[in-house]
């Protein structure tokens, strides 16, 4: 009975992935499996409430997407390849990735010295060499969930000339002193990782399509997948398996998930505060940023893994009491 009723959603689903794509891409387009298995993972994540966003998001995204290095595409999307790797970075960088994202939002200081923002057309950038369609899958939808969590209250401003510019859980601070703008950021990797593990979920639910619902233009990108591998955690890997005790976390992942589409980042915030302390979720995220890059001191990585496992047993055994104190008083 189960398998019926989700395999009837999971049909309409996919029929709702493939109207959107419709509206766009052309049956023959070659990246029209992949465009609508994206569509149709982000919609199982995002849901009925989100649904409007992540149709936007497919509809209105330049996608770069194809066998040529990222570099190549990057430079028919206007953006430089070394600013975007940040310079040195670059060449070791574009070994590895397979897509990034660019929002397209920008501020910056106008000729009467006043605050501009700007907001361009947001981008994906997929390149398809050497890659098999698992990784391809998971980096382009790794890639549109950040442009999906970043497409409403993207920028504040709590002083004349401070803004933050908001994507997903990271935040950009941006301080205009003497006409220079300042850009520090909090949550970085946190972000990153709640990232690669909504993606994994979103795999999962390729996983479980039945391959019969497919037309015949998914399909020929779908038989490509290895289904026994799709779901597995692709990138960040140290990091995410410091947080990974957390996702399976009812509470925790209800925190997150209702609320970093529309960027209420401050209730995130403060339930993580109200159930370990304050400043907790500061020092969660921030040890997450400082672990990052520093994988080769063993005895760091060890002092971090023994920290994150006691705020995770910490965190799941006083939201288990907060669950449990719950059910008594409805009872």
């Amino acid at each position: 009975m189960w398998r019926f009723k989700g395999q009837i959603f999971m049909k309409e689903l996919l029929k709702q992935a493939e109207s959107i794509i419709d509206k766009r891409f052309d049956k023959n387009d070659p990246n029209y499996g992949l465009l609508v298995m994206g569509c149709f993972a982000l919609l199982s994540k995002f849901g009925e409430d989100y649904s409007p966003i992540v149709e936007r998001v497919m509809l209105e995204t330049e996608f770069y997407i194809g066998k040529k290095p990222l570099s190549e595409l990057l430079k028919e999307g206007g953006i430089d390849a070394e600013d975007a790797f940040r310079g040195e970075e670059f060449y070791d960088t574009e070994m590895t990735v397979t897509a990034i994202s660019s929002p397209g939002v920008y501020l910056s200081i106008g000729e009467n010295g006043k605050i501009v923002f700007e907001r361009e057309t947001p981008a994906i950038f997929c390149t398809t060499i050497g890659e098999d369609a698992n990784a391809i899958l998971n980096a382009f939808v790794h890639e549109v969930a950040h442009l999906i969590k970043s497409a409403i209250n993207i920028v504040y401003s709590d002083a004349p000339k401070h803004f933050l510019i908001r994507n997903g859980l990271n935040i950009f601070g941006y301080s205009f002193e003497k006409n220079s703008p300042f850009e520090p950021n909090d949550n970085s990797m946190f972000d990153e990782v709640i990232n690669v593990l909504q993606t994994s979920d979103m795999m999962r639910s390729v996983k479980e399509l039945d391959k019969d619902l497919l037309s015949e233009e998914v399909y020929s990108f779908y038989k490509e997948l290895d289904l026994d591998r799709i779901d597995l955690l692709y990138g960040y890997n140290e990091l995410t398996s410091f947080v990974l005790p957390l996702w399976s976390n009812d509470h925790f992942r209800s925190s997150i998930e209702d609320n970093i589409v529309i960027g209420k980042i401050d209730r995130i915030r403060n339930d993580f505060d109200s159930i370990m302390g304050p400043n907790s979720f500061h020092y969660y995220s921030t040890y997450l940023d400082y672990v990052d890059g520093n994988y080769d001191d063993e005895k760091l990585m060890n002092n971090m893994r023994d920290w994150f496992d006691r705020m995770n047993r910490t965190y799941i055994m006083r939201t288990r009491v907060l669950d449990m104190a719950k059910r008594n008083k409805k009872q």
